[in-house]
């Protein structure tokens, strides 16, 4: 199983910069959003979309592995905590490649998880089977 994360954001240029700019320690960056990188339907308005760079996972949590991330890197959640109000979407992604040997398996998340993602209003999107070695361009494979 070969698995990572990052976390995004989405909404207006001048607030999405904003961000970018107190997210340095994530290495992340901001682009042109014409499309919903969720449903991939053409957005009305143009948005503006920041993503971090990934962290490749090394266990078979992923899930656990974003929150302890989290946890360790609290100036990560004030930062989201004090731009929120001004951006559109937040959303932390975890992308999942299970091979045949990996057999099915769910993604537990845990209750720290979910009161670290509550207490900045952000959603959590798991793409299980996504190709991580794909080079189409998708939110998953953009940032090496």
């Amino acid at each position: 199983m070969k698995s990572r994360f990052y976390i995004a954001a989405s909404g207006d240029e001048q607030p999405i910069r904003l961000l970018h700019n107190d997210l340095k320690l994530l290495a992340g960056r901001v682009r042109e959003q014409p499309f919903n990188p969720i449903t991939d339907k053409k957005e009305q308005k143009t948005k503006w979309g920041w993503s971090s760079a990934y962290q490749k996972c090394t266990g078979l949590y992923p899930e656990d592995e974003l929150a302890d991330f989290l946890s360790q890197n609290p100036e990560v959640i004030s930062v989201l905590t004090a731009h929120r109000p001004m951006i559109d979407e937040v959303t932390a992604v975890i992308a999942i490649e299970l091979n045949a040997e990996d057999g099915l398996r769910g993604c537990p998340v845990s209750s720290e998880l979910i009161c670290l993602l509550a207490s900045i209003n952000a959603s959590l999107d798991i793409d299980i089977n996504h190709d991580l070695e794909s080079t189409h361009p998708c939110p998953f494979c953009a940032i090496e």
